[in-house]
């Protein structure tokens, strides 16, 4: 995923009114991939964050290891379950 890609997935959660936007976050170490959810109150701030924190590539700019591995918009917090 690059940053432009994370952009339309905001940007479509926001056009078709999605209650959520999902995203995956890598972590050197861990066995999992972590998911935040972000609410629809929090889209363009929890957007403007990860552009402001992550590169093109989608890899954290201040911590080796972590990048953004995907994001998904949901109407319901359970459709995350079968997302990634």
């Amino acid at each position: 995923m690059t940053k432009n890609e994370l952009i339309e997935v905001f940007k479509r959660a926001k056009k078709q009114r999605f209650d959520y936007v999902g995203v995956q976050i890598h972590m050197d170490g861990y066995p999992e991939n972590e998911l935040i959810v972000n609410k629809q109150e929090n889209f363009d701030s929890k957007l403007n964050y990860y552009l402001a924190t992550y590169d093109d590539e989608l890899n954290h700019k201040y911590a080796k290891g972590i990048y953004i591995a995907d994001a998904k918009p949901a109407h319901f917090l359970a459709e995350f379950a079968g997302l990634f």
